[in-house]
């Protein structure tokens, strides 16, 4: 959580207000490129240099991250949230913030919170996919294990066209209501999953499903974070991608928890079912919130503080 909250806190002192989209995407494509060629590396070292030597390359590469960090140059935040930040002003130094101001912002800015309760949902729902797809995969006769993989790169290969499409240009569309949208559709596409058992065909409506699950969903991250850099004062950053990132990732985990147990009980249909409302109903609720339906990626929506 501390590099999940970092990132996000130190990619505005590092680009300016108009690359802000690319910079995000950036991040989310180190992730999905990373779940993509992590697994086959992982597998051909296994059996190059065994199991514990992978976690020794594992932990090393940890010290390359950190050397990274250290080579960075100082760049004051350049952000105009940063800028027009009353505390700026002051000739006194900006007093310490505590987690309750973070608390406060998001509670007092319908952006931050109308996409913060959004990807809740998201994750939740997503946290139900994540217990029926093994279930699914075994469900065919060979190797099931294999079957799942080749169904996580279809979710990651969608991932890696969203995330590449969201750092370009959004048209003329503000990225609010392209949040709302492109969660409502990440929902509608895992609905081909059940149309593709409905027809007879589940394999087929599976890899669809997941592949359009992945392009709809990725820039879902990159938009809100572009958002949220422009709203949350620079002194807040820190403390604010900790409250919001520890709120949405831990949801994922907890609902796969809940989803263990509701399985037996409601049936496979039912689980993914939910897990498509979750996803997709909440997009279309959030384009009735006037301040997430009209924000851009230039608006520096910043409380007084």
């Amino acid at each position: 959580m501390i590099t999940l909250a970092g990132t996000p806190s130190l990619i505005p002192s590092l680009a300016r207000d108009e690359q802000l989209s690319a910079a995000n995407a950036l991040e989310t494509l180190s992730y999905t490129v990373s779940g993509v060629l992590g697994p086959p590396i992982t597998g051909l070292l296994i059996a190059w240099v065994g199991a514990p030597g992978v976690l020794l390359l594992d932990a090393a590469s940890y010290v390359v991250f950190v050397v990274a960090l250290a080579g960075l140059p100082h760049l004051a935040p350049q952000s105009s949230a940063a800028s027009q930040n009353p505390l700026d002003a002051l000739d006194e130094p900006i007093r310490a913030y505590r987690l309750r101001d973070a608390v406060r912002l998001m509670l007092s800015n319908r952006v931050l919170l109308s996409t913060t309760v959004m990807f809740i949902l998201f994750n939740v729902g997503f946290g139900f996919l994540a217990v029926w797809l093994p279930v699914f995969a075994d469900s065919f006769p060979g190797d099931g294990a294999t079957l799942y993989g080749v169904l996580l790169g279809a979710l990651a290969l969608g991932e890696m066209v969203g995330a590449t499409l969201a750092g370009s240009s959004t048209g003329s569309r503000g990225l609010g209501i392209l949040i709302c949208l492109a969660q409502l559709l990440s929902g509608l596409s895992l609905t081909l999953l059940l149309v593709g058992q409905a027809i007879g065909w589940p394999l087929v409506g599976a890899l669809a499903g997941l592949t359009l699950l992945g392009i709809f969903s990725a820039p879902l991250t990159i938009w809100a974070q572009t958002l949220r850099m422009q709203i949350i004062p620079e002194p807040l950053r820190g403390r604010t991608f900790a409250l919001l990132r520890t709120l949405m990732q831990g949801a994922g985990p907890l609902a796969s928890a809940v989803a263990g147990f509701a399985l037996p009980l409601i049936g496979a249909a039912s689980l993914l079912g939910a897990a498509a409302a979750l996803i997709g109903v909440p997009g279309l609720v959030g384009t009735q919130v006037r301040e997430l339906r009209t924000a851009s990626k230039s608006a520096a929506i910043v409380k007084d503080w």
